[in-house]
């Protein structure tokens, strides 16, 4: 099969239309924990004191399409920003964990887990 560049481009531009996520959708009610980082799926190394997060399989991606993505959440109104770099294989679509500093900055660290979410790539 032969394909010009035209066709090609088009073909490709058609294909990631179709299985990228827009970065408009919202998500709501997202479930939120906290994990140790280290060296992560994206491989980058990175620390507690970071603003990174692990995002579940689906939306990181087969690819890892979705590394180093930034992330605007928020929690009883307060909103950060965080990295995706590492993969949480535990965490459902729309769910994800960040860095210990990150959920301080939220919420108590003693909750484990921060719900409702509502967060965005950026």
């Amino acid at each position: 099969m032969h394909f010009t560049p035209a066709l090609l481009v088009f073909t490709i531009t058609a294909f990631h239309a179709v299985t990228a996520m827009p970065a408009s959708a919202q998500f709501t009610n997202a479930r939120v924990g906290s994990y140790t980082p280290g060296l992560g799926a994206c491989g980058k190394t990175s620390f507690p004191s970071d603003f990174v997060a692990a995002l579940n399989t689906a939306q990181l991606g087969s690819n890892l399409e979705s590394c180093f993505k930034e992330i605007s959440l928020t929690y009883q109104g307060k909103t950060i920003m965080v990295q995706v770099v590492d993969d949480c294989p535990a965490c459902a679509f729309g769910n994800f964990d960040i860095s210990p500093a990150a959920f301080a900055t939220l919420g108590d660290p003693d909750l484990g887990v921060l719900q409702p979410v509502t967060w965005n790539f950026v």
